[in-house]
Parts: structure tokens; C-alpha cells; sequence
């Protein structure tokens, strides 16, 4: 998990380092570019960084012997990951546009503590999420506003499998690991963006998105001393992601 940071690094640096090349681009390509994109398709691809918001966890069995929170909510907290994205799109009118989106969000650190228990365990967390999402394009602003720019708004529907790995920890001194599972829920993104066309057929965008993945689950079973036993299982709130990605789009 001491490679989190590493992971990050790039992909943060490759969208600061973006944001400007998008500028630049702006200031350099001729005003000839194309202002209104036709109907038809087009594939993109997208990178950048995703910050996971406060969560809690507990059990999804709060009253039964083998609970592990046993009614309490303790404070989870997640690390962020790089977001990885293609997409397959059409575009029905200069304004209007629809998107299949496939996202990845890699390898996240998971950590929380049991109450009264003196412990604490982490796990890993990566998510895999496919959105059917609308767009509405704003092609033609008053002149002069922002240029080549053209701002857009989005959002969608979908579904993410979210993939907790062991989670391991000590309770009481003791240690305890407590098993993973793969869970895919209802998921939703809205969000807004810039786009820049920088060919006739290329466009450049960058794009924050607030993204929900649906509740995470823990696994049923927890082993202290080597020694397995049936437990409750874990849950969270719903897993809110604050995505900021840089693409690229061409149309076909």
C-alpha cells in the first residue's frame, strides 16, 4: 500500500501538466477550427484522479452475538485512486450527445477502527464502473466569452462492482483478518467540463465528475488466532468519488 502515493503521482501531474497544454493550444490554434462538431460517432479516452469522500462503517447485523460494531458507526476512510476511462459515444445534434462509459478506479487503502476493541484494520479497494451518460454541449456562446471553449454539462446511470480485498487488523491485541468481497450496486455521475477542439476531428475536454458507486460490503468471515468464525457482515454509505480527468475525443 506504500506505492498509493506513487500511483497518484502521475496521473495528478499528467492533468496539471494537461491544463496547460490546453491552454497553450488555445492560444496557438487557428481560429479555423472546427465550432460545430456534426452528428455522428466518436471513441475517447480519459485519465486522471479520483478523492473519495468520508464513509462509515457497520454491521449490516447489528443485534446478533456475532457482531463486530455491534450498533456502532465508526468513521472509515478511504484513499484516493487514479481513474482510468473509455468511452463510446454518439452525437445526435450540435448540442446534445450520449456516452457509454467504462471507468477504473485502481487500488485504494481502506482504514477504519474497532470500538472498544483497541485495533484497527485496512483493506484494498478498486472499483469498475460503466455509465450510460447524456451530455449538453454549449457550442455557441456570445462571441468572446470563452473563446474556443465550450463548456458541457453531464450525467448518467450505471452500475459499479466494487472489489474489497481481506481486511486485516488487530483486535484486542490479537490479529484478525475478516474476508473480502466483490459487489456491484447502482451507480450514478453528474458533472460539468471544458471542451477544446484542437483538430476537425480531435477535441480535448476536462471534466470533474461526482460519481456514486453504491455501498460497499464487507465478507462474513473473521479469523483471530487462526481460528475462523462466522461474523456480521460489514456496510458502508454509499462510496462518493470526486473525479477531475483529462480526454481526448475523435470522431469517426
Amino acid at each position: 500500500m506504500g506505492n498509493i502515493g506513487e500511483i497518484m503521482e502521475s496521473p495528478v501531474k499528467a492533468a496539471s501538466r494537461f491544463g496547460g497544454v490546453l491552454l497553450f493550444a488555445a492560444s496557438i490554434t487557428p481560429a479555423a477550427a472546427q465550432s460545430v462538431l456534426p452528428a455522428g460517432t466518436y471513441i475517447g479516452a480519459e485519465a486522471g484522479f479520483g478523492i473519495h469522500a468520508g464513509n462509515a462503517v457497520s454491521d449490516v447485523h447489528p443485534d446478533t452475538e456475532n457482531c463486530i460494531f455491534c450498533g456502532v458507526d465508526e468513521p472509515l476512510s478511504i484513499g484516493d485512486s487514479a481513474v482510468l476511462g473509455g468511452k463510446l459515444g454518439v452525437r445526435m445534434s450540435p448540442m446534445f450527445r450520449a456516452e457509454l462509459d467504462l471507468d477504473y478506479l485502481t487500488s485504494a487503502n481502506v482504514k477504519t477502527a474497532f470500538p472498544h476493541e483497541a485495533g484497527s484494520a485496512s483493506a484494498n479497494l478498486t472499483s469498475l464502473a460503466v455509465f450510460f451518460n447524456g451530455y449538453l454541449d454549449f457550442p455557441q456562446l456570445p462571441p468572446g466569452l470563452l473563446g474556443a471553449f465550450r463548456p458541457f454539462a453531464m450525467a448518467g446511470i450505471g452500475f459499479a462492482n466494487e472489489d474489497l480485498g481481506k481486511i486485516s487488523g488487530t483486535m484486542g491485541g490479537r490479529p484478525v483478518t475478516i474476508s473480502g468481497i466483490s459487489r456491484a450496486d447502482f451507480a450514478y455521475d453528474i458533472g460539468a467540463g471544458l471542451a477544446y477542439p484542437v483538430a476537425p476531428r480531435l477535441t480535448a475536454e476536462l471534466q470533474y465528475r461526482y460519481m456514486d458507486l453504491g455501498s460497499l460490503r464487507g465478507g462474513s468471515t473473521l479469523t483471530a488466532n487462526g481460528t475462523a468464525t462466522s461474523s456480521s457482515p460489514l456496510k458502508t454509505g454509499s462510496i462518493a468519488v470526486h473525479a477531475v480527468t483529462v480526454g481526448i475525443r475523435y470522431d469517426l
